[in-house]
């Protein structure tokens, strides 16, 4: 044997005898007080005989640590976690494989030194499903609230319907962990100031039940964490403002937050008449619920629900002009050891008035097409009173129980006028429509949920039963007065005076049981059993008052009860492994609707479904800044009651609405896939996601358009030129998305770059007198923003986006078309000769492709000069101006399967305004080193 050849060999052996040598260890690190996990804890083990050879690495989600490749010898091992004593041991590790076990760490009483690592900045990072962003990477103005440090960031946009993180809707931000004015994102973004923002974390929150059993079901809510910086947790800060003008326009508000240890008190309030709000939906449910019986367009969506893009990041885009007053209190504390609670009230009132001009096509087959052009006058007035609380109580280490509760009540006057003509394609009017319909609504809903949950001896063996009751009840009041003009053989004309009485309540009840069972160390099987009852009553009388009988008008008067309950058992399997983890999940559905008419005729329809809804997740960790995720759930949705009540509104007599009491559920299966991806190196990161929804039985419309006076059901006139539409089902509805984000800093210029682009596909079937038309829709957008990096003294941004929309009919081919919106815009804020800000916003928009009198470019410009005093420079005068120019404008595009609608709605136009504002500042530093975002994370 040569040289080489023995080499070789011994070289063979060395690494076979290393192999046989190596070693791993594993532990385990918790908390000494509950055995919870510690999350994210630092782990170091120091070889005894040379103390330079250390490894480094960090608990996962449940505190387990991991070492592998190691020589089997003696080591010092040291761990540490904020909040929690620093410990070390001595340990020998042994060939194959060592494991230590549990240790148990104690909460620190002592605060820990600062310390302080000078390095690059690692602005973003990926911690399984938690994406991290230090609020420290991105440079904002000293008065930015964190909604404008959220613009800035990768992967989140802000505009005027809300946030979106990694191309899904934020409906949860928490302030450390813990809920703030409950489910209302924008309260939180617009009061919490950036300056006190450590960093925010984005993640899909699991269910209760979820983060107690350690088995995803699937059922997540993107959410945002904002972490405030621990010096900033024991003071009051907040601000208060107030300012006017000589047109009487005004703009009052502020909020207040008291923060010590886990006592959290936060007060907001404002009063205006120029358009800001910061409350979410849910506050006008009211609103929503009397547009949709309003004089307009019933069947149908409603106007900006198409196009979407008609705000740039610094318009307001509220339908209307709008007068508010909004207050509330959020509360938040521990009740001893055992209880935790949070709660919120929160009161607005919105007086609004919205003008709109409207043009509509639609397609008439085999005949020509008709337009319909509309001006109306709007007014709204919504009172809302909401509550909402959440309370944990850890009765032991193994048996908890969370109590939710929510009251809502509201109320909404409407006023609506309208005129509207109908014409011919080729000429000549079909008719013209003066609609006055006024409305009086209010309701209540109020909500409580009861969550228990044991944890057993054995680890990853848990029960939890969640029940739940919900129970809603509104009572309406409309009044119409119509007059129909039409041409046929000579001018005629119709006249309407209505009152209708409108009475609706449901209930739902619903149990939820979930029991988990290891099999082994990596893997957990799950059964679960869910029910729920819906039962929904509605009342509409309509009374005919042109006479003084004023009699029951049985054509538009109906008793409608439906009952929808289902019952699906279900049974998952969860595998964790090193790098992935995967679940698969089967349920069995049955379910049973039930429609009922009690007046004015009586029957019912009795419907069964039974459904095999699979579900599967998928999680690949590439590695510690790559991970994949691949998401499948199917589920089903019934009709609503409103779908399913066979009562004609003529809100509209030109565009009436009935409903269908023979429709089925629909089914829908989602796919979606996520990959994200963050150079540390670079601080550069890359998000891109890729979704799916097919739907069988997709509720739609079925419209039908007449060119003569026809019998509705035998029973009522409809005019010539007039609708009539009402729900069916159909296959075939498909929604597939696809959005990708990068974002890198730019160091030579001091600024960091966000490039979005993405592409959303999407087909509606729909019925037009019998003939089915599909309608398939693709908008391609893209945006870039370049943000500043540079100081707290200059901050700006630079934005310019473009959706293109292309639409296409099988049938209704007349109706396919290509348009576009266009938004540039710069956003400037300028700290200079200690105390003077100026501050300039300004935004070019361009609509192309609609029709004649939407095609419009204007330019929206705002702009102030303040001029900072008194002590640390808390108080600030502030001279502004909105819409410089006197350009500001409101267009919305919506495209169906049988119609195309554009919208200009009136908005707020050029004011002065005198602003004072008092920034309030005390904190007294740190009395207790506690971290409730890790407490958050232990917790679950």
């Amino acid at each position: 044997m040569n040289r080489l050849s023995i080499l070789l060999v011994l070289i063979a052996t060395g690494f076979h005898a290393k192999a046989q040598d190596s070693a791993t260890l594993n532990g385990r690190l918790v908390d000494a007080s509950n055995g919870d996990g510690l999350v994210g804890a630092n782990v170091q083990l120091i070889t005894v005989r040379d103390t330079t050879v250390v490894f480094l690495t960090s608990t996962d989600r449940d505190g387990y640590y991991h070492f592998k490749d190691l020589t089997p010898t003696f080591y010092k091992i040291r761990y540490s976690s904020i909040g929690y004593e620093t410990g070390e041991k001595l340990v020998r590790v042994k060939a194959p494989a060592t494991n230590l076990g549990a240790f148990s760490v104690a909460e620190s009483s002592e605060l820990l030194e600062e310390i302080q690592v000078v390095g690059k900045n690692i602005s973003v990072e990926t911690k399984g499903d938690t994406t991290s962003i230090k609020a420290s990477g991105y440079k904002v103005n000293v008065d930015a609230s964190a909604e404008d440090l959220l613009a800035k960031m990768p992967g989140i946009i802000v505009n005027g319907s809300g946030v979106q993180a990694q191309g899904e809707q934020v409906e949860k931000v928490l302030v450390d962990g813990r809920e703030f004015f409950a489910n209302d994102p924008n309260i939180a973004l617009k009061n919490i100031p950036a300056e006190i923002v450590e960093k925010i974390e984005v993640f899909d929150q699991q269910s209760e039940q979820a983060q107690f059993s350690g088995f995803d079901d699937g059922n997540t809510t993107k959410t945002l964490n904002i972490v405030t910086k621990l010096e900033n947790r024991n003071g009051q800060f907040g601000r208060v403002y107030a300012g006017g003008n000589l047109d009487q326009q005004y703009n009052i508000g502020g909020n207040i937050n008291h923060f010590k240890n886990d006592l959290r008190i936060s007060v907001v309030g404002m009063s205006n008449n120029i358009n800001k709000q910061n409350f979410s939906s849910e506050d006008l449910l009211g609103v929503a619920s009397a547009s949709s019986r309003r004089g307009g367009r019933p069947g149908f969506g409603g106007p900006g629900s198409g196009m979407g893009r008609s705000e740039s990041f610094i318009t307001n885009q509220n339908q209307g002009i709008a007068e508010t007053h909004a207050y509330g209190i959020n509360y938040s504390n521990a009740w001893g050891e055992k209880i935790r609670v949070t709660g919120s009230y929160f009161f607005n009132l919105k007086d609004n008035e919205n003008n709109q001009i409207v043009n509509r096509e639609n397609f008439v087959p085999e005949s020509s097409n008709q337009f319909y052009n509309e001006i109306s006058n709007s007014y709204q007035i919504n009172y809302n009173n909401r509550f909402n609380m959440r309370l944990i109580y850890s009765i032991n280490d193994r048996n908890s129980l969370i109590f939710t509760p929510n009251i809502n009540w509201q109320k909404t006057d409407t006023d609506d006028l309208l005129y509207g003509t109908t014409t011919l394609a080729e000429g000549g009017t079909l008719n013209t429509i003066v609609n006055d319909f006024n409305s009086n609504n209010s309701g209540y809903n109020v909500s409580g949920n009861l969550l228990y949950r044991y944890r057993f001896l054995k680890r990853g063996r848990t029960l939890a039963i969640r029940t739940g009751i919900q129970s809603s009840d509104a009572e309406g009041k409309n009044d119409l007065d119509n007059l129909l003009a039409y041409n046929d053989t000579g001018l005629m004309n119709d006249t309407i005076l209505q009152h209708t009485d409108i009475i609706s309540n449901g209930t739902t009840y619903n149990v939820n049981i979930n029991y988990t069972e290891p099999i082994s160390q990596s893997m957990q099987f799950q059964l679960g059993y869910k029910a729920d009852l819906n039962d929904d009553d509605s009342d509409n009388k309509t009374y005919n008052i042109a006479t003084a009988e004023a009699p029951l008008d049985t054509i538009l008067s109906n008793v409608f009860n439906s009952r929808y309950i289902t019952q699906s058992p279900t049974i998952g399997l969860f595998l964790r492994k090193e790098k992935m983890f995967f679940r698969l999940a089967l349920s069995y559905q049955w379910a049973t609707l039930n429609s009922e008419q009690q007046f004015p005729q009586t029957g019912s329809i009795d419907r069964k479904f039974k459904s095999i809804l699979p579900g599967a997740m998928m999680r690949y960790k590439f590695s510690d800044d790559a991970n994949l995720r691949v998401f499948y759930r199917t589920y089903t949705q019934k009709p609503s009651i409103s779908q399913l009540q066979n009562v004609v509104d003529n809100s509209n007599p030109l565009y009436i609405s009935i409903g269908n009491p023979t429709l089925d559920q629909s089914t829908n299966h989602m796919v979606m896939a996520r990959f994200s991806k963050i150079n540390a190196k670079k601080a550069s990161s890359f998000f891109t996601l890729v979704s799916l929804r097919a739907v069988d039985d997709y509720v739609t419309n079925s419209t039908l358009i007449v060119d003569s006076d026809s019998l509705i059901n035998g029973e009522y006139l409809l005019r010539r030129g007039g609708q009539i539409s009402s729900p069916v089902n159909l296959s075939g509805y498909l929604n597939t998305r696809l959005m990708m984000v990068y974002g890198i800093p730019l160091s030579f210029i001091k600024s960091n770059l966000n490039l979005n682009a993405g592409a959303t596909y999407t087909k509606t079937p729909g019925l037009v007198n019998n003939v089915t038309n599909v309608s398939k829709s693709i908008a391609y957008n893209s945006s870039v923003v370049l943000s500043s990096n540079i100081s707290e003294n200059i901050d700006f941004t630079l934005l310019y986006d473009i959706t293109y929309n292309d639409v296409r009919n099988d049938v209704t081919t007349n109706l396919n078309n290509d348009y576009n919106f266009q938004s540039a815009g710069m956003k400037i804020n300028w700290n200079f000769l200690d105390g003077f800000v100026f501050r300039n916003q300004i935004s070019y928009q361009k609509y192309m492709g609609y029709t004649d009198g939407f095609n419009e470019e204007f330019t929206l410009w705002n702009m102030s000069l303040a001029r900072k005093f008194l002590k640390n420079k808390q108080a600030e005068i502030e001279l502004m101006v909105y819409d410089l120019l006197k350009q500001n404008t409101s267009i919305s595009r919506i495209n169906t399967e049988s119609y195309i609608e554009e919208t200009q709605t009136s908005v707020l136009q050029q004011y002065f305004m005198l602003l004072f504002t008092y920034k309030i500042s005390n904190f007294k530093g740190v009395v207790e080193r506690k971290n409730d975002m890790d407490q958050f994370r232990r917790r679950w």
